[in-house]
């Protein structure tokens, strides 16, 4: 619920208020319209949502909020498309007058009666209508923030936030090939942190997870219609379909002891890549939240107050004329102003068969990239900014596998800026292997380095390509140039004439996120490269004293190579490491894992 204070609460719950509105709209051209009662026709401003898709409870839902009302104004029709709407509700209370804000919502259809515009608007959740574009990822936060950039919106919760719910800390894939809109990427994100996704009041994105305490209470005598549903809903159990070998598999997770609850069905989740055990952690994360979902559908009639919201916990008091009281959460409102407004809670069997089946179009599509005549291409962009500094960083990565002998092209544009003159340093690597390095001496400022790059892999192969980036001195004139102008200021004012060392210090190279543009193509590639089933491990090992050891100054490590099998354990021993009169065999018996492609 918005933060109003006890007076307002007081206010609200009488039968008779004295409330106002009071906004504007703005159109694409700068025009601003006041809105009051004054120029709004008398019943007309309505405001409703949902934070459910459908008729059952369910987390992911991406639903705009719609704003309906007529206002008096000359301007025509096609100049208000588009228009910026931003209401308040003001209400009279013991303390003066108190205001809600309703949001802020852009018109989108309009229609023209004498004097009357008839405006009917949603809230920014329809600029995520985009299409995916590029591969891209990280954690819920880096990508959000990455989706809000790219959609033009602001995010209204900071990274500890998002962090803080469950599987908030999870590294997440989207894929261009699998996820269609960034309001699709947005839905499974949310999912994924038990949440809904919606606009705040200030026309922020907001991710919201059902409340469990009692935000407003709904007295008898504010409630015109009261009905309620005569079972509860709540759940003893989940599943979800995650990716595996190139299709769908279910994974289900339920109660010990179940009693009779549903089980919630996530439906297909693209974004969660990894082990099997990976992907049953987080359903576990996700059903610590389910196994609290326990409510009663209603539907209420009543006054109206605008400070509720979506996935508030409301009291509804004195059912029936009787002592009964019941808890429950609101999934939908209709706020009409001055007018009879509804709130209510869907609930029931849970989405099993009307919920869309993306599996037949994912194999459909991941069956015809399969075709070894067919031109496949990867993209990838940075989901978070990046600072380069003398230590090598990778700032593009590929992971992709081969049905055919191939020859992919890489191209790239890395948008960078410098804040002093020096070398960039970009360094190929093919799983992990130094290939080509790349040396460009840059100036102080914004710079566009353009990288391409063609290399052989042969049939069935996993290849991971990165691209790492370093910064060095150089050694230049400006550099020389701008000490000895140093000297000669000193000397002006001095009098007296001394060299000054010339700055060696390492430039800083910053990169802002999702600019990087990078693209991997070619036949003979696969559409969707699958997990190899290679953890890549690296560790610093400080300096280790060995007294009174005859030592010689070489080392040698055999170099062993395993390409694991889908399904296939791994058992391979370590190879003994031997330094020339003093040998370390067995550090370990073996390793075993399990690998799965996903």
């Amino acid at each position: 619920m918005y933060g109003v204070s006890e007076e307002y609460r007081e206010a609200i719950s009488r039968n008779y208020r004295r409330c106002s509105l009071r906004g504007s709209v703005e159109t694409a051209s700068g025009t601003v319209i006041p809105v009051s009662d004054r120029n709004v026709a008398e019943g007309s401003v309505s405001v409703s949502s949902q934070c459910v898709n459908r008729s059952d409870f369910e987390y992911g839902a991406v639903y705009c909020g719609e704003l309906d009302m007529s206002i008096r104004t000359s301007i025509d029709r096609y100049s208000l498309y588009g228009a910026k709407i931003a209401l308040w509700f003001q209400i009279e209370t013991d303390a003066g007058l108190e205001e809600v804000p309703l949001g802020v919502y852009f018109a989108e259809d309009i229609q023209r009666n004498g004097d009357w515009a008839e405006i009917r608007a949603y809230d920014a959740l329809s600029f995520l209508d985009v299409e995916v574009q590029e591969n891209i990822v990280g954690t819920p936060y880096e990508l959000l923030s990455f989706i809000c950039e790219k959609c033009g919106l602001e995010m209204a919760q900071e990274e500890e936030e998002i962090l803080a719910l469950p599987n908030g800390s999870r590294l997440l894939s989207i894929y261009a090939s699998r996820v269609e809109k960034y309001r699709d990427a947005v839905a499974y994100i949310a999912m994924l942190l038990t949440c809904f996704a919606c606009m705040d009041r200030t026309g922020k994105l907001a991710l919201r997870q059902f409340s469990t305490v009692t935000n407003v209470e709904l007295s008898r005598n504010i409630r015109s219609k009261t009905t309620i549903s005569d079972f509860r809903t709540y759940y003893d159990g989940m599943r979800a379909r995650f990716i595996q070998d190139k299709a769908y598999k279910t994974y289900g997770i339920a109660k010990e002891m179940p009693d009779g609850g549903l089980t919630l069905d996530l439906g297909d989740v693209p974004i969660v890549q990894g082990l099997e055990g990976i992907k049953r952690e987080i359903l576990e994360s996700m059903f610590e939240v389910v196994k609290g979902v326990d409510y009663t559908p209603y539907s209420v009639d009543y006054n109206g107050n605008p400070a509720i919201d979506l996935g508030d916990m409301v009291l509804i008091e004195n059912i029936n004329g009787t002592s009964e009281d019941i808890r429950s959460i609101v999934t939908h409102f209709e706020w009409n102003y001055r007018n009879k407004s509804t709130i209510k809670a869907v609930g029931g069997n849970p989405k099993i068969t009307a919920v869309k089946d993306n599996s037949n179009k994912q194999l459909d599509n991941l069956e015809a990239s399969i075709n070894e005549k067919e031109l496949v291409v990867h993209s990838y962009t940075n989901a978070s900014a990046l600072t380069i500094g003398a230590e090598e960083q990778t700032i593009i990565t590929f992971n992709f596998a081969t049905i055919a002998d191939t020859h992919p092209v890489f191209l790239a544009t890395v948008p960078l800026t410098m804040d002093r003159d020096g070398n960039l340093v970009l360094r190929y690597y093919l799983d992990g292997v130094p290939g080509d390095v790349l040396r460009e001496y840059l100036q102080r400022g914004e710079h566009f380095v353009t990288l391409s790059n063609h290399f052989a892999v042969e049939k069935d192969k996993r290849i991971m390509l990165q691209v790492t980036a370093a910064t060095e001195y150089h050694d230049s004139d400006t550099r020389r140039q701008a000490a000895a102008i140093t000297a000669l200021e000193k000397f002006a004012e001095t009098g007296e004439y001394a060299p000054i060392e010339t700055d060696k210090s390492i430039p800083a190279a910053g990169i802002v996120r999702g600019t990087i543009r990078a693209v991997l193509y070619a036949q003979g590639m696969a559409g969707a490269a699958a997990w190899d089933g290679t953890i890549t491990v690296s560790e610093a090992v400080a300096e280790m004293g060995l007294p009174m050891l005859p030592m010689a100054g070489t080392a040698a490590v055999p170099r062993v190579s395993h390409v694991p099998l889908k399904r296939q354990g791994i058992s391979a021993p370590v190879p003994a490491m031997e330094l020339r009169g003093l040998a370390l065999p067995g550090i370990s018996a073996g390793v075993s894992c399990t690998t799965e492609t996903a």
